[in-house]
Formats: structure tokens, sequence, C-alpha cells
């Protein structure tokens, strides 16, 4: 080989890893930074909008200065059964302190078949009507890729006054009392 041959050999080498790191890099810094469509802790909500049990569209941004938690559960899901229970067991406090309760049947019902959210309610509330700061209602498909792109059937965001997300969470009946928190503090 040529000294003319290796030289440019040698330039096409490193020329190549260099465009090797920088790609590296740039895909570094793309994965630390959040996807503006999902939401994520200490980013502002992603605006999506829900159907109420009334078959009213509802845009969580209409909760802008409010206190807010929108839990997605499924319908078959026994975790979300017992995290029901225990939200409504605390809705005194939860409403003393202002936290409004959006809580939503995620889209397709997490890949499984379950009751409506109708039935889901009417099961565990002894159709009692639940307090006036509980929101129920199905997620829209945008919503669910947004909050719940993994369908983890039993999982929440508290969101503050501000619109930002301070808490990602699961299994209400068991981190209850960082939920009060939050509703206290908030």
């Amino acid at each position: 080989m040529t000294k003319k041959v290796f030289v440019i050999f040698l330039i096409i080498l490193v020329g190549g890893f260099i465009a090797i790191e920088i790609v590296g890099s740039s895909h570094q810094k793309t994965a630390i930074q959040p996807k503006k469509d999902l939401a994520s802790i200490n980013q502002p909500l992603v605006p999506a909008v829900f159907t109420n049990l009334q078959g009213q569209s509802v845009s969580l941004a209409s909760y802008r200065n409010k206190k807010l938690m929108v839990y997605l559960l499924a319908t078959w899901c026994s975790s979300c059964q017992a995290s029901l229970q225990t939200l409504l067991s605390n809705a005194p406090t939860l409403q003393k302190d202002g936290l409004n309760i959006v809580t939503l049947e995620t889209y397709g019902d997490a890949g499984y078949s379950g009751p409506s959210m109708q039935q889901f309610i009417s099961g565990i509330t002894n159709a009692k009507s639940p307090p006036t700061n509980f929101i129920f209602g199905d997620a829209s498909k945008s919503l669910t890729t947004s909050y719940n792109p993994k369908n983890t059937p039993d999982i929440y965001y508290l969101i503050n006054p501000k619109g930002v997300i301070q808490t990602v969470n699961s299994t209400p009946s068991a981190t209850m009392n960082s939920i009060l928190k939050f509703a206290r503090t908030a």
C-alpha cells in the first residue's frame, strides 16, 4: 500500500469514528429529553381530552389553577378497585384540601375486557353518589398514549395548580399518604 492510499484510508477511518461519535451523542441527548406528548414529572401536563360519564368531552387543561390527580385504571384490575375504594374513603379530606380526582378507564381497558366504567364505579360506590371532586370517565386514545403508554392498569399523576406534574406513581391504595400530603401542601 502506498503512503498516499494509507493516508486516505486513515482519514476515512478517523472521519468514520468522528461521525459515529456525533450521531451517538445526539441520540443520547434526545433520549434524556422527555417527548412533548408523553406526560412526565416536572413537565407541564400534556393537553388531552376524556369523555365523562355524561358523554361530554372534557379537557385536562380545564383544571388549570386547581390541584389535580389523573388516575388511569383498568376495570378488570383488583388493585384498581382497592385503590378507588381507598380514594373514596379519603374523599372528605381530599375534597377539603381541594384535590380534583379525574378517574379514567384506560383506552381499551389496558388490553383486556372488563365492565364499563359505570358498572365498575357502581360496584364500588354501592349506588351512592360520588363526591363532587371526583370525576369519572373514559380516557381517549391520545390521553392514554400520553399518560399511560405502557397500559399500566393502575397509574396516577399528581399535577399542581400551575399545571406541572409533580408525581407519577401507581396503586393509590398503597401510596395514599403521598397523595394526602400532595393534597395538603400543593
